[in-house]
């Protein structure tokens, strides 16, 4: 394949994992959010099937998530077959491909964007920085593979399986995907993302309003 052929395809495929990557990033925020609304709360800070529900969504979510960006079949498209071929074929990712990306009187910004990236002396990136990108993203596999595998994407009878990791992890694991997808779109594209932009409103005033509009038509129960 030819040098323009590869690289229109990482793009390609950068993009689709980006929009992944920024889902899980939403999610992870307003699952967060949402729990130190409700630590701050006594009143609510109680035990509840809603906030076990709650959880296990999320973490199932995310680890669901995680799951696709580690994926290796043949037909997926995500973050660690997108660096293993990009470690395969380093030598694309020079520095005139990405000046290429810059008109003329944006190259010295191209430049200095390349030397963040890749290093002052660089002409061609360094494979060692892709070998890290893949090296964190084992990690991240061997933390959380065994457990997605045999007991969310399906059930094994199987009893030794390793625990997941905490919620920490899960955060972690997030934030680690986002720094990838952000570093290379930059390489690859020229343009500097945020895959968790500020939004234009505040999507906790929900909080802030009664959730039951006719109490009397309620049904109490205890949990």
């Amino acid at each position: 394949m030819s040098t323009e052929l590869k690289l229109q395809k990482w793009v390609k495929w950068l993009e689709v994992i980006k929009s992944e990557v920024s889902d899980l990033a939403w999610s992870s925020s307003i699952y967060f959010d949402t729990r130190e609304i409700i630590i701050s709360n006594p009143v609510v800070n109680t035990g509840n099937r809603f906030y076990s529900w709650m959880n296990r969504n999320y973490v199932h979510a995310t680890l669901m998530g995680i799951r696709r960006q580690l994926d290796t079949h043949r037909d997926a498209v995500s973050l660690v077959k997108l660096l293993t071929d990009m470690k395969g074929n380093y030598d694309f990712l020079t520095r005139e491909q990405h000046l290429q990306l810059y008109s003329p009187e944006m190259k010295r910004i191209g430049n200095k964007t390349y030397d963040d990236l890749a290093g002052k002396s660089a002409n061609v990136f360094p494979i060692e920085k892709i070998e890290e990108n893949l090296q964190q993203l084992l990690e991240i596999e061997r933390l959380h593979k065994d457990y997605v595998d045999r007991r969310i994407a399906h059930y094994d009878k199987k009893e030794n399986i390793e625990t997941i990791g905490t919620y920490q992890d899960l955060y972690d694991a997030v934030v680690v995907f986002e720094e990838i997808v952000v570093k290379y779109y930059l390489l690859l594209k020229a343009t500097s993302i945020k895959l968790l932009p500020t939004p234009n409103y505040d999507w906790k005033n929900i909080f802030k309003q009664s959730w039951i509009s006719n109490l009397s038509n309620l049904e109490v129960k205890d949990n």
